[in-house]
């Protein structure tokens, strides 16, 4: 099922005054400079901007003044972060990484510093969802877009490992801040 923004509203209630909400000008800047992202994303991001959904992941967030929730700042240092992991410490990253075709794209992160990506198969409509406990590091992946993760993730449709058991409350929410964690 792909999910659509309305699937999210009926679970997240869209803050009144989102904190940074990206606009064209944001998403016409980044594809100029040869980075297209999902619209599921985008959308998101529009309705939401910056925050915690349930206090425990974030999005980031090209328009975001927080460098850790700012998405070109957080993309750089977490494939960085990946790339030392491999040549510092022989860590076995078993994805390639982004430009690199197919490569993942971090988008978001967790309260217990678990990183969000996409796996850049294909249209950035059609990427799927890997999260890398950041303590280990494992990897979960979920053959989905981002709108059907977090849909299914706080219908709790499907479970997550890497994710703590108190994750989703019953009743999750989004809440708008500048905040990352």
């Amino acid at each position: 099922m792909k999910s659509t923004i309305s699937n999210i509203r009926t679970i997240l209630r869209p803050p009144v005054s989102p904190v940074d909400p990206p606009d064209s000008l944001i998403w016409n800047n980044l594809e100029i400079n040869g980075l297209i992202l999902p619209l599921d994303y985008k959308e998101f991001l529009e309705l939401y901007g910056s925050g915690h959904i349930d206090n425990f992941i974030f999005l980031f967030n090209p328009r975001s003044r927080n460098q850790n929730l700012n998405l070109s700042l957080q993309i750089e240092l977490q494939l960085q972060a990946l790339r030392d992991l491999k040549k510092l410490f022989d860590i076995d990253i078993p994805y390639s990484l982004f430009p690199t075709k197919g490569g993942i794209l971090p988008f978001g992160a967790t309260d217990n510093g678990d990183i969000l990506f996409w796996i850049t198969r294909g249209e950035p409509n059609d990427w799927t969802i890997v999260v890398m406990d950041s303590r280990a590091p494992e990897w979960s992946e979920h053959n989905t877009n981002m709108l059907d993760f977090l849909f299914d993730i706080l219908k709790k449709n499907i479970n997550c490992p890497i994710f703590p058991q108190g994750f989703p409350s019953e009743q999750p929410d989004f809440k708008p801040s500048l905040k990352a964690g």
